[in-house]
């Protein structure tokens, strides 16, 4: 059976009563049919093709038996999985209340929605991102299993499959490691939230098990020399509209190496001109940041003063800001230069190491989030020395 070649609206059969039904919408989901009646099963894609037939089979066994339709519907409220329905409908409790008390996908929305309490994630699309994607991946695999019952050969099995001829861990390396991790994540908060009592299945030792990505390179964002910086930023200056908000955004990240999207969303609320300093959130994290605006920039966005939200507002809409990505295109358009908007911070943390200047005042400059148990017993910013660095680094990019 095709399933993904039927679309025209109505049921199809597969076999043993098993049918497979299109809405008005597209949407596709498995019934089993008893007489004139039709017992839901699962959503397609979901529930595979395969899993359907077992529990198929199996509902078809019970209501041989003479359970009722009812009957089978609290049953299947409580799993898709044939092998732990079985169990249930044997009358095994034990197994009821401790094998098949948390399933993957029930596990996994608690974890998500415990990350998002926690606000690890702000972003709307981050937050689609963290959902979707281990659905796509993992549930296929282990949707319905109880947590305590996933091996290390599921995670595995769902990490080698097959995509564009190659291991799904080899063709999609980043994706795969990033999903791993948060399957981890899931597993984790089952031991020491849910207290379930298990290993975890993906702590899974990639030199052994998974095959090694051949080639992997790390990729790196496109930076200037520090030697070149002058040079290009003169180009800069000299070739742009330094009255334009997206070119003033330019400087900002050259004068702080703040990240492009920190600096496209720069809100006015957050901008001390007087004392040279500008107090925000760091991208998509709950995490408070401050850094020393120089001279040249708070003369160059002074100008800019409105009572708009944004310093940097989008052309079609005031109440919006300008996007990231058009601050990276501006950097690219300086002929004989390979730069994007990120390479900034490479720039500046080079020339920084090249002057003497520690490695925690770079870093806190750079912003990166510390280790949880140093970030508890170092509270400083180290704010006069960055801001020290950052008037030098001013003094060096316009040639003084």
């Amino acid at each position: 059976m095709k399933v993904k070649s039927f679309k025209k609206t109505g049921y199809y059969s597969d076999r043993d009563s098993l049918y497979l039904r299109v809405s008005t919408s597209g949407a596709k989901s498995w019934w089993h049919r008893i007489k004139t009646t039709y017992l839901m099963l699962g959503s397609y894609p979901d529930l595979s093709l395969s899993d359907a037939r077992d529990l198929n089979l199996l509902v078809k066994i019970e209501i041989k038996k003479g359970n009722s339709v009812n009957f089978l519907k609290d049953f299947l409220h409580k799993t898709k999985d044939a092998e732990v329905l079985q169990k249930l409908f044997l009358g095994i409790t034990d197994f009821k209340l401790t094998k098949g008390a948390v399933t993957f996908e029930e596990a996994h929305q608690k974890w998500h929605q415990h990350m998002v309490d926690a606000k690890q994630w702000r972003d709307g699309n981050h937050l689609k991102q963290n959902l979707n994607e281990v659905k796509n991946i993992f549930y296929p695999y282990f949707q319905h299993k109880p947590v305590d019952t996933i091996t290390q050969e599921n995670i595995v099995e769902a990490l080698t499959k097959k995509v564009d001829g190659e291991q799904f861990w080899v063709a999609r390396h980043e994706t795969a490691s990033r999903n791993l991790a948060r399957v981890k994540g899931i597993f984790d908060y089952c031991r020491y939230v849910l207290n379930i009592d298990f290993f975890n299945p993906a702590d899974v030792n990639h030199d052994y098990i998974l095959v090694k990505p051949r080639n992997l390179k790390t990729k790196h964002h496109k930076f200037i020399e520090p030697e070149r910086c002058p040079e290009y930023f003169a180009d800069f200056i000299s070739s742009r509209e330094m009255d334009r908000d997206v070119n003033i955004a330019c400087l900002v990240v050259m004068m702080t190496a703040v990240r492009a999207g920190d600096v496209a969303a720069m809100q006015w609320d957050d901008v001390d001109l007087e004392n040279k300093v500008w107090k925000f959130t760091v991208g998509k994290t709950d995490r408070l940041y401050r850094t020393p605006l120089t001279s040249e920039v708070v003369e160059r966005i002074a100008p800019l003063r409105s009572n708009h939200k944004y310093v940097f507002d989008n052309d079609r809409s005031r109440l919006r800001h300008i996007s990231p990505n058009v601050i990276t295109m501006q950097f690219k358009k300086i002929p004989g230069y390979e730069v994007t908007a990120h390479g900034w911070r490479a720039s500046l943390k080079t020339w920084a190491t090249e002057n003497s200047y520690r490695q925690e005042v770079t870093e806190m400059q750079l912003s990166h989030e510390k280790d949880k148990l140093e970030a508890a017993y170092n509270r400083t910013d180290y704010f006069a020395e960055r801001a020290d660095m950052l008037n030098n680094w001013q003094r060096y990019l316009m040639g003084e």
